[in-house]
């Protein structure tokens, strides 16, 4: 029976999968040779005691008892932690999790590539598709650390594919998928939250209103379905219905802090340790209604500051989203390996001094690191600059799925930059990029065909 179903898979997607999961394997080899401990980033830590709180206490925290911070948690979100527990649960341990990741990752290839040649009819397209993907750094390197890129670019894949369907076939059990998809995305990153806004703008441009209000009604109610336990849950605990205080957390210690410190002349752990200072002296982190308060103080603080310096918010913004599709993993690696502790970017909005980022680079990087931020940056040149072609024809020829990438990538592009941003941030974009350069390379000549 598996023989027989594993006959039916097009060969296509099966040659994705192993390049894919070939891939993926060879790092976890790397990274379990040279530095076994390098599976775990900082934010994974957390996201490990989270699930551990859940199985030992029934509580939903980053704490522990012998320190009695084992309080409720609103700055993450539920899901990767449950996954995590489910993990535990399999008796999967660490390595298992990283191996599960690996097959979701690989599997999102598939997606991607089954997504192209649905859309385009090509298998030329589909495979070109999942095998950029495959090819992506960021992606193997986030598929072999404990965090939520891979879950969650998986889940927002099945979201997407969802919607394209509903758009091929006008069935609204596809916006039943998506918003399922969508909303168990949102409980595993946030950035998510105001993705159905933009598709419900998307269904308004495709059809009529009036013919368009089941769908929108459809879409929407079952996303809620799926996020309004936990809004529930952070409403009873904290008095207010919001997913997360990530949000405001990181628009405090880093957009914030980052126009202070340029603008006031101070170093950014200057700044930061200034705001640690009153969240210590002005908030009882044993009150869940203190972080609701600390949220508002941050969002407070981050309107007076831009307010005061827009100019430098502005062109801290136009940086970040730069660095947003251009930036290659570097410091990450390192870590992971065990070469250097901590993360240490060599390109910040903090230092303005760009012309010596390639000196930087060699200077503070190994040999390996080197090569592969080289090979990123050809790989992400292909992906940026055959996509930037697509759609500067696609201005003339409006392709609605040229369109709709488009959108997907610009959404997490303008949303992340309001932060610092590095290589991690773009992962979830990275499939649609890949789709938009294979349909550039497989119609290669044409692209530079402008009509005029």
């Amino acid at each position: 029976m598996k023989i027989q179903l594993l006959k039916k898979i097009p060969t296509y997607l099966k040659w994705v999968f192993a390049i894919a999961f070939l891939l993926r394997t060879i790092w976890f080899i790397v990274v379990f040779i040279k530095n076994p401990e390098g599976f775990f980033l900082y934010d994974s830590w957390g996201y490990l005691r989270l699930a551990e709180n859940i199985y030992e206490h029934g509580i939903f925290s980053q704490g522990t008892v012998e320190s009695g911070t084992l309080i409720p948690d609103l700055q993450r979100t539920p899901l990767y932690p449950l996954f995590l527990l489910l993990s535990s649960y399999l008796y999967l341990g660490a390595y298992g999790v990283i191996a599960l990741q690996l097959i979701l990752s690989s599997v999102s290839c598939c997606i991607v590539a089954f997504l192209a040649k649905t859309i385009f009819g090509n298998e030329k397209i589909g495979l070109l598709a999942g095998i950029l993907l495959a090819l992506d750094f960021p992606s193997i390197y986030f598929a072999n650390t404990i965090l939520t890129e891979t879950l969650f670019t998986f889940l927002f894949l099945l979201a997407i594919s969802d919607f394209v369907f509903f758009i091929k076939r006008q069935k609204n059990k596809y916006l039943l998928g998506c918003g399922i998809w969508l909303g168990l995305g949102i409980l595993c990153r946030p950035a998510a939250a105001y993705f159905p806004v933009l598709l419900i703008l998307i269904l308004l441009m495709l059809k009529p209103v009036k013919n368009n209000a089941v769908s929108i009604v459809t879409l929407i109610a079952t996303t809620l379905l799926v996020v309004s336990p936990w809004l529930a849950r952070n409403y009873f605990v904290f008095g207010s219905s919001i997913l997360s205080n990530v949000g405001e957390i990181n628009l405090l210690f880093h957009t914030t802090a980052s126009i202070r410190s340029i603008e006031e002349s101070k170093s950014m752990f200057e700044i930061e340790a200034e705001y640690r200072k009153i969240s210590e002296e002005q908030y009882n982190w044993h009150k869940p209604e203190d972080a609701i308060r600390f949220a508002e103080f941050s969002r407070k603080e981050t309107i007076r500051v831009i307010s005061e310096y827009p100019a430098r918010f502005t062109k801290n913004y136009a940086g970040s989203f730069m660095f947003f599709f251009i930036k290659p993993l570097r410091s990450y690696i390192d870590q992971q390996l065990g070469l250097q502790h901590g993360y240490d970017p060599i390109a910040s909005l903090t230092d303005e001094r760009y012309s010596s980022l390639i000196k930087k680079t060699l200077d503070k990087s190994s040999l390996l690191t080197v090569c592969i931020v080289a090979y990123q940056s050809v790989h992400l040149l292909l992906l940026l600059g055959v996509s930037t072609l697509l759609i500067i024809r696609n201005f003339r020829e409006k392709n609605k799925w040229i369109w709709l990438f488009g959108a997907i990538i610009l959404y997490f592009a303008a949303l992340s930059s309001i932060t610092e941003v590095d290589a991690r941030m773009r992962v979830p974009v990275v499939p649609y990029l890949a789709i938009l350069a294979a349909i550039g390379l497989a119609n290669f000549p044409k692209i530079w065909l402008i009509k005029k």
